[in-house]
């Protein structure tokens, strides 16, 4: 596989520009170089033959030789990609000195240079440092920086601009498929845009730079019919990544106008007419909402059924889900998901098996299922699950632990009370076999009494810690988004 980079605009007129690549892993070791003869008039490609499929840092030095450590890198490092066009327009370091650069006089507290438009770059005061944009200047967008503070340069002052490369990525200009591939290239994609009808039948890597990123499909009209286009959404720091038609798509028996993916999931797209179909799809597209247990918190698509909000605008899919799939009973406001109840002494919370709608507008609240202690540090349970009809009794439905009925094999013994009214004189009977008794002795009365602890070996209580449960072992409970 080769790696392809053409280097555009560089103003030096003697010496070579060198082309480093390097291993993200280890961006300071050079894997391999290249250079070129200076002055490059319009572009010059670089070529890096046999290389493995992967991304790869490049940085660019101008030397006087071709020995790139006797040189100077020119603007920041960046990404490329084998297989792709990878572009990069360059420009030097450009220094300006108040009263001696031309249109740049001191007194003033900016400077004005239209053909810094379009370039992204920091800039120097030398003596002072880099200075900070939003901060201390700002960028203008018809060209130039300005000071904030409203600082006066001064006579003789020097200001370096550094600029980043201007990169672009582009698939083979080529628009022939090769017999035997299944797809005509592929794309990276790390910002939302329109598709067009060039990137279609390609294979599509979705690598975001924010929490979601929106890929909308092209007017389905104007492609041929039954032609795939396969998406990946992998890599990148999206958490979802939506894809939206402008028309609609046909899946899983219903009509969508959006499917959203989670990180590591495939979907292959295909039209017919107007509409959109699913060729194939992996993921957790027919499995959003499931609780899942785990020993690890990071698996892929999911969070922790914790009580936690989330983000409505990230996580879009699981919202669907929340706001049109469930059960209207299984979703509470948060004042609601919040209310407390007392029984018997034991705060509960009956709504935490619930979704809550968060603050109404751009959040939701997961569901609290595992064991947690509230702010007053007393545990939160919301118990084990059990299968409910969905009629009668819904998801999410709280009922508090109580004692049934119950046998038991306990021995019989006889108890009486000495004196009447003295409850310091009560015994609790448990049970007895037939034919034992509770006698009256003396003025006194037998009545029934209350059983409010376990009762150890020594015949003493203690009180068990706000629960009746049996063994256990922890497990995450986690939920699919």
């Amino acid at each position: 596989m080769n790696l392809q980079i053409t280097i555009a605009q560089l103003g030096s007129t003697t010496g070579y520009a060198i082309v480093n690549i390097y291993d993200p892993t280890a961006p300071n070791a050079v894997l391999d170089s290249q250079n070129v003869a200076l002055p490059i008039t319009g572009t010059a490609v670089v070529n890096f033959a046999n290389v493995n499929d992967q991304t790869y840092v490049v940085k660019t030095f101008i030397s006087s030789d071709t020995n790139w450590q006797h040189g100077t890198q020119v603007g920041d490092a960046f990404y490329a990609y084998p297989g792709l066009s990878n572009t990069a327009v360059l420009r030097n370091d450009l220094a300006i000195v108040a009263d001696s650069t031309s249109g740049f006089s001191s007194g003033q507290n900016q400077y004005i240079d239209t053909s810094l438009a379009g370039w992204t770059y920091s800039v120097e005061q030398r003596g002072v440092g880099t200075l900070q944009q939003g901060v201390e200047i700002n960028i203008l967008s018809n060209g130039g920086w300005q000071f904030i503070n409203g600082y006066q340069i001064q006579s003789g002052e020097v200001f370096i601009m550094h600029f980043q490369p201007n990169v672009s990525t582009s698939s083979s200009t080529s628009t022939a498929n090769p017999k035997g591939n299944l797809f005509d290239g592929y794309e990276i994609l790390t910002a939302d845009v329109t598709l067009t009808a060039a990137d279609m039948g390609k294979i599509i890597m979705l690598q975001g730079t924010n929490p979601l990123i929106s890929v909308t499909l092209p007017d389905p009209t104007t492609l041929p019919d039954g032609k795939i286009t396969c998406f990946l959404c992998n890599g990148g720091s999206q958490i979802m990544a939506s894809i939206l038609a402008t028309t609609q798509i046909s899946w899983l028996k219903k009509t969508l106008t959006a499917i959203h993916m989670g990180q590591c999931e495939e979907l292959w797209l295909y039209k017919i007419g107007s509409t959109w179909y699913v060729a194939h799809s992996e993921g957790n597209f027919k499995t959003v909402g499931q609780y899942v247990e785990a020993d690890v918190l990071d698996d892929i698509n999911c969070f922790q059924a914790d009580g936690g909000t989330f983000s409505r605008t990230n996580y879009p899919r699981i919202v669907d889900f929340v706001l049109n799939r469930l059960d209207p009973s299984m979703v509470v406001n948060d004042t609601d998901w919040n209310l407390q109840t007392v029984v018997n002494g034991v705060t509960t919370y009956p709504n935490h098996g619930k979704w809550s709608l968060g603050d109404g507008s751009s959040t939701l609240r997961r569901p609290l299922r595992m064991k947690k202690k509230d702010v007053n540090g007393n545990f939160i349970d919301n118990g084990f699950l059990r299968a409910v009809d969905g009629t009668v009794e819904k998801a999410g439905i709280f009922q508090k632990d109580q004692v049934g009925n119950f046998f038991s094999d306990l021995t019989g013994i006889n108890a009486w009370l000495a004196t009447a009214g003295n409850p310091n004189n009560g015994v609790i009977v448990l049970g007895l076999p037939t034919g034992s008794k509770v006698e009256n002795r003396g003025n006194a009365s037998v009545n029934n009494s209350q059983f409010t602890g376990k009762v150890t070996n020594d015949g003493s209580t203690y009180t068990a810690a706000g629960e009746t449960a049996p063994s256990t072992v922890g497990v995450y409970r986690l939920i699919r988004y």
